[in-house]
């Protein structure tokens, strides 16, 4: 799930989403904490190159991020690919 989501921030930030990639970055954050799991070293690396600029950033998204429970923390990342399915289509219109 955390590595799902992170993927997921990693496509916000370089989308230019920069609230909603530090809040999903920071569900991941807090999955990997509460659950004791953690994302593969390559696969962090990769995100971590999107996103930790994003989070630095946008600290308050972050921390709102790591304080969502889990059914929360899913229905946003689940939220967040629809807005931006409809961004996408907008930017193609």
């Amino acid at each position: 799930m955390a590595q799902c989501i992170g993927g997921l921030s990693a496509v916000a930030a370089a989308t230019g989403r920069n609230a909603v990639s530090a809040r999903l970055w920071g569900v991941v954050e807090a999955i990997e904490s509460s659950h004791h799991v953690e994302l593969p070293n390559s696969t962090r690396a990769r995100y971590q190159r999107l996103v930790q600029p994003v989070v630095d950033a946008a600290q308050s998204a972050f921390e709102s991020g790591r304080s969502l429970g889990l059914s929360a923390a899913v229905e946003y990342a689940l939220e967040s690919t629809r807005m931006n399915d409809r961004w996408t289509t907008n930017a193609h219109s």
